[in-house]
């Protein structure tokens, strides 16, 4: 079986959505840990056989809430992986953020013998012009979670080579991934639920802090798909609740400064909408990739094609009221 779990702040309507194509793309089951303690969202989403919600709220946390999102994102996945590892079967686990999406061989993942970690690469979901669109600031559709029969075009990690010519070419500022990707480059993973392991954001541990050997597999590379702003107004949304204090996690280098800006643009034009916009946009604009045909030409993308759609292997009625009662 192959679970996921995540802590999440978005409306019902987005996490039923969210969980839904994550089935469709190979989970079993979807653990989410409401960050707003929304216990009528929680029963609504409890309603789905393969997902189990749970509010964090302050019985949940006691007095204890840590007020990084990373270390409560770490917290919830322990605590999903403790209770799946007293199971009578194998489980798979990713923890993976409310905007990430499985791309894995699901029975290859299954199949695995003598390993138990698998890292997942990120791919980045383009921002990218629209063709022929009068819209000076490249707002796209709000395509943010992956649809059957729909092909994505994704930013991938690329060598020190791609990277250099890519800044000769005017194509990106700086020779570094990092610099490259709007979000994240560190990618996820999906381990077997375990006692000795201990979860992190990108990479888990045994208890005795040394690594886990990873299984590689051959002429194949498993990722998350990281939609991390694919449309101006995702972007307005996952950058307000940031510049807000809203989740609280960690930033450095060029995530701090946009999180600074927006914070600077929202206090000093807090009066004048058109103003801000204007100012948003311009911010949001400079995450666009501009030269789409020179990136596609020298092979520096990914496209992937949403035809997989897997059904799920769920858990007993009996065995999801056992791991409610856990937490």
């Amino acid at each position: 079986m192959i679970c996921t779990v995540t802590t999440a702040l978005e409306s019902y309507e987005y996490l039923k959505k969210f969980a839904e194509a994550n089935i469709r793309l190979g989970a079993d089951h979807i653990f989410l840990f409401l960050d707003d303690g929304d216990h009528e969202k929680a029963a609504y989403l409890n309603n789905h056989p393969n997902i189990t919600a749970i509010p964090t709220d302050n019985k949940y946390w006691g007095r204890n809430r840590p007020e990084s999102l990373n270390d409560r994102q770490n917290i919830n996945s322990n605590k999903v992986n403790y209770v799946l590892s007293d199971l009578d079967f194998d489980v798979w686990l990713a923890s993976i953020d409310s905007d990430e999406f499985l791309n894995i061989c699901k029975e290859y993942i299954l199949n695995i013998k003598g390993k138990r970690y698998v890292k997942l690469h990120t791919y980045e979901k383009l921002c990218f012009p629209v063709e022929n669109s009068c819209d000076d600031y490249c707002i796209l559709n709000d395509c943010a979670i992956p649809e059957n029969g729909r092909v994505d075009i994704f930013k991938r990690k690329l060598s020190d080579t791609e990277l250099d010519l890519a800044v000769l070419l005017g194509l990106i500022g700086e020779s570094s991934n990092s610099s490259y990707f709007n979000g994240h480059t560190a990618g996820k993973y999906i381990v077997k639920a375990s006692k000795d392991i201990v979860m992190g954001v990108h990479n888990a541990k045994r208890n005795d802090g040394k690594w886990i050997a990873s299984h590689k597999p051959e002429d194949m590379e498993f990722s998350v798909l990281h939609y991390d702003m694919p449309s101006f107004s995702i972007f307005l949304d996952k950058w307000g609740r940031h510049a807000h204090g809203a989740g609280s996690s960690s930033f450095r280098g060029a995530r701090m400064m946009i999180k600074n800006s927006i914070s600077l643009i929202n206090g000093r034009l807090l009066n004048n909408d058109d103003l801000r916009e204007k100012y948003l946009k311009k911010i949001y604009s400079q995450m666009v990739v501009k030269n789409i045909k020179q990136f596609v030409e020298l092979d520096l993308l990914v496209c992937v094609d949403f035809n997989e759609n897997y059904s799920p292997n769920g858990f007993s009625k009996e065995r999801i009221d056992f791991i409610l009662s856990c937490f």
